[in-house]
């Protein structure tokens, strides 16, 4: 891959990356609603992203790309979990407890992984293990009737950021990198698709004429 042409892609994986996730900031701050939104997912995004940032820093070569989008994307995912336990009609330690428990678990799935292989081995594992941190976001979508907690933007956007994470990872063959892009694509589109069932008039019980509705809910403001 010529050189400014994989920087302008890993430029673009970080901004898309470290923005993925403000849209459902967004959303939870301004309708209060976590409807379809997973705890799970946030808690386990952050403890995920928290060994991204090691990865960057030990794998060295092409992986220090990943250490901007992991730092902004740890913050945001505690932004998302904080207007979880403040919207949450759930007790509160409930939810903090859903949202620490897979974190303490992401941060110590990889770990295994490091003490055999290396750092190699830990970003062929982290960028599997990333599928279980969107699991729980793509099962909320298919089980929930209710889906208007949750962001279509960042979604769209987690997709294109695996795109591009995959276009820069082919150059360098970083097995991490592209172990991430490939199980974001799946994971994200698992998710956009669910989203598009759950918010069509058939499921909703709507008549076709509240679809304009729908979608007006679904991209409230641009996002």
């Amino acid at each position: 891959m010529d050189t400014a042409f994989q920087i302008v892609v890993v430029a673009l994986a970080n901004i898309l990356g470290g923005a993925v996730a403000i849209p459902q900031v967004a959303r939870l701050i301004r309708h209060r609603r976590v409807d379809g939104v997973s705890t799970l997912w946030a808690g386990s995004s952050v403890g995920i992203n928290l060994w991204w940032i090691a990865y960057g820093l030990g794998a060295g070569d092409s992986s220090w790309a990943i250490i901007p989008v992991g730092v902004i994307s740890t913050i945001a995912y505690l932004l998302i979990s904080v207007n979880l336990v403040r919207f949450s009609n759930r007790p509160r330690a409930s939810v903090g407890a859903s949202l620490i428990v897979p974190a303490v678990i992401g941060m110590a799935l990889p770990f295994p992984a490091f003490l055999l292989g290396g750092w190699p081995a830990t970003g062929i594992t982290l960028g599997t293990v990333y599928g279980f941190q969107l699991l729980p976001a793509v099962i909320a979508v298919y089980r929930s009737r209710d889906t208007s907690g949750v962001s279509v933007p960042t979604w769209i956007m987690a997709w294109t950021e695996a795109l591009l994470w995959g276009m820069y990872g082919f150059g360098p063959r970083d097995p991490g990198i592209l172990a991430f892009a490939a199980t974001g694509l799946v994971m994200s589109s698992a998710v956009l698709v669910g989203l598009f069932i759950g918010r069509s008039p058939e499921r909703t019980g709507l008549d076709p004429d509240d679809a304009i509705e729908i979608m007006d809910q679904a991209w409230p403001g641009g996002y």
